[in-house]
């Protein structure tokens, strides 16, 4: 994981609006593929799991995170503003999106994209004649 170091507000305000790590509002994700399938790790600190939103949409997995609507209402309130980021993936034609699960735990979402079953390794078994 990432160290990230806040610096603080400066009179009441963050300097520029935090944006993502990689300096812009796309979503920085590891991901690691394996003979079952493929998982998504992105970082997405002080975010919850109402304001996390993973969806597949024309071939492509679109995650992304922003104050959910009730936050959108108090923001004027807020010392600074989270704002929104996004990320699409498009991942390989095995992929089988029917199986995604996706969950966020100690500021990190983790999202699980099975391969389709015709397309993972499977045992054959040998038999004696």
């Amino acid at each position: 994981m990432r160290k990230v170091i806040w610096l603080g507000p400066v009179r009441g305000q963050l300097t520029s609006a935090p944006v993502g790590f990689n300096g812009g509002r796309r979503l920085p994700v590891e991901v690691k593929a394996d003979e079952m399938g493929y998982t998504l790790i992105a970082e997405v600190p002080g975010f919850g799991p109402d304001q996390v939103q993973v969806r597949w949409e024309d071939e492509s997995l679109v995650v992304s995170a922003g104050p959910s609507k009730e936050q959108g209402e108090e923001a004027d309130e807020a010392p600074y503003d989270r704002g929104s980021v996004v990320r699409r993936l498009r991942l390989p034609a095995d992929a089988d999106p029917n199986g995604i699960e996706a969950w966020v735990e100690h500021g990190l979402l983790t999202v699980q994209v099975p391969k389709q079953e015709s397309a993972r390794p499977r045992q054959i078994e040998v038999k004696a004649r």
